[in-house]
């Protein structure tokens, strides 16, 4: 189904990129809906959801890592929690290569 999805995104347009990336964002990261972007966007909280300075990618960009402080099951962010995602080489569907 990505595949398919993958051919309809104008790589011209902005918000198509900006929204492709999070989706193979949260597909590869397993992320629910919260952790990512809350309901209303006022509810917006950098300390629970994920922002690009939760991501860091590696030199050679066959991977990023993720922090994670605030989740379903990390409430009172008493703990980090570190979620590494490979590349996918040669490939549309590269989480790394959509966000870095």
């Amino acid at each position: 189904m990505l595949q398919c999805m993958s051919c309809l995104v104008d790589q011209s347009d902005t918000f198509h990129v900006c929204v492709w990336a999070a989706i193979l964002f949260m597909f590869f990261s397993f992320f629910r809906k919260s952790n990512v972007m809350p309901d209303i966007v006022r509810d917006f909280d950098c300390s629970k959801h994920v922002t690009l300075s939760s991501i860091v990618c590696n030199d050679d960009m066959s991977m990023m890592m993720v922090t994670v402080t605030w989740s379903k099951t990390i409430q009172y962010q008493q703990r980090k929690l570190y979620i590494p995602i490979s590349s996918v080489p040669d490939s549309q569907l590269c989480p790394v290569k959509s966000l870095c």
